[in-house]
């Protein structure tokens, strides 16, 4: 069963899209480009998302209207409300499955995230855990 994960940004951060197949490897991770209209990565997600069994979106601020488009082209949605209390969990559920995952080296944005996997850290703090990628690299594309 193919799934995949969409981080949708707006402003400061690019939508990405990272597709796991039910053989454990991840065939692709993309970041779509700042700037661009809402209609032209509307239809790219759709277009990368298809075929896959269920689509987790992060339904936080825009990602909420998405997931409306994603349903109304007969995408099965998983909305997702990312926090300060989500994230650790999904993150750990991440750290839980690696070992079982593989990035297919030749796909579309492997480099990218095999390269924010290893920036990325968790530092334990007196308020929590503080969990992101380091400087000169983010973080969007582990978080799906």
């Amino acid at each position: 069963m193919r799934v995949a994960g969409v981080d949708v940004g707006r402003v400061r951060d690019p939508s990405t899209v990272v597709v796991l197949g039910d053989d454990g490897i991840i065939p692709g991770a993309h970041r779509l480009r700042l700037g661009e209209t809402w209609r032209f990565n509307l239809s790219t997600i759709v277009h990368l998302v298809r075929g896959c069994a269920l689509v987790a979106v992060d339904a936080t601020g825009v990602g909420g209207s998405v997931v409306e488009a994603l349903e109304v082209h007969q995408v099965r949605v998983l909305p997702f409300t990312l926090t300060s209390a989500s994230k650790p969990v999904l993150l750990l559920d991440l750290a839980q499955a690696l070992p079982r995952l593989r990035i297919d080296p030749d796909a579309p944005g492997a480099a990218e995230l095999a390269d924010e996997l290893r920036r990325f850290t968790a530092k334990t703090m007196r308020t929590g855990l503080r969990l992101s990628g380091k400087a000169g690299g983010g973080d969007d594309l582990v978080t799906w």
